[in-house]
């Protein structure tokens, strides 16, 4: 039971790294959907425009 836990020692560090590698390819890739636009890029257009909306907000001066 020992020798089949230890040849499976470290083998999570290659599991995250391919991960990670698919997630920022996805990320990174351009869509049709979006216009030709990787997904990254809407992203943060989109946290832009929610950022502009709260910055309005928040600058209206208050009635007390």
């Amino acid at each position: 039971m020992y020798s089949e836990m230890k040849e499976q020692r470290g083998q999570a560090l290659p599991e995250y790294i391919v991960g990670t590698l698919v997630v920022v390819a996805v990320l990174f890739t351009p869509i049709e959907v979006f216009g030709g636009r990787a997904i990254i890029g809407v992203l943060v257009e989109s946290f832009q425009k929610n950022y502009k909306g709260y910055e309005y907000v928040v600058s209206q001066p208050v009635d007390e």
